[in-house]
């Protein structure tokens, strides 16, 4: 197995047909899909067992939130690379291709590959896109243009620092990659992989101090220098309201 997609759930009716039609017409017999529900009360498990055995594994029960989904999918998981997917994201066309691609021509020596995504509003329109290459730098200080979706994280890196950390529930993800430190050996797919629906709570208040939080236990910034991070994206996100009330 070569690619495990896991895709957490929690009440996602209402996008989830949309996500899984993008995938399954993707998956090769070195793919599974892998979807891990939070004990929805609405259709999200009878959209999920309507697909039959396109999704390999199938896991619904109480979760302490998306990181814990998502640590269970990688337990259940086969692949050698690892890559996750919002319940109400989907995939490009030719995205899956892409990756092996990508290793075709460049193998497979790599922690983490990182792609392009398309971010959109709720009616699916482009509002920006983001992805570059990895730098370690850029990401410290929260300047790296990328995000979590359609990144695949080789099986080594979990199998080296451990799953997601719990405890932060919306930053997870940063506080993994670094965990994984500076000397990460990453490459760059320079490909769309995902359509991003916007929103979320990545710039609220809570996620800022989380990764305020996650930078100081990591000793990714010197305290001083965190502590003005920290005042910079606050600042950056008030202005940032502003500016949308007035426009």
């Amino acid at each position: 197995m070569k690619i495990s997609i896991i895709i957490a759930t929690f009440n996602a009716a209402k996008t989830l047909n949309r996500c899984l039609d993008s995938i399954v017409l993707q998956l090769t017999d070195e793919t599974e899909l892998i979807l891990v529900d939070g004990g929805s009360k609405d259709d999200t498990n009878k959209i999920i067992d309507s697909y039959g055995d396109k999704v390999a594994v199938h896991i619904s029960e109480p979760d302490k939130g998306i990181y814990d989904a998502w640590n269970k999918g990688v337990k259940a998981s086969h692949g050698k690379w690892i890559t996750f997917i919002g319940a109400d994201d989907w995939m490009c066309e030719g995205a899956i291709d892409s990756y092996f691609n990508f290793f075709n021509n460049n193998g497979e020596d790599f922690d983490l590959v990182f792609s392009k995504l398309h971010f959109v509003d709720s009616c699916g329109r482009n509002i920006r896109n983001v992805g570059e290459p990895w730098n370690w730098n850029r990401f410290a200080h929260r300047r790296l243009k990328f995000a979590h979706p359609g990144a695949l994280h080789n099986r080594k890196c979990f199998d080296k620092i451990g799953y997601f950390n719990i405890q932060y529930r919306i930053c997870a993800d940063s506080d993994f990659l670094q965990r994984l430190g500076p000397n990460v050996n990453s490459g760059f797919n320079d490909v769309f992989i995902i359509n991003m629906s916007a929103g979320g709570v990545s710039d609220s208040k809570a996620a800022l101090y989380e990764g305020y939080l996650s930078r100081k236990n990591n000793k990714v910034l010197s305290p001083m220098m965190n502590l003005l991070e920290y005042k910079r994206m606050k600042l950056a996100v008030m202005l940032g309201k502003i500016k949308r009330k007035l426009l």
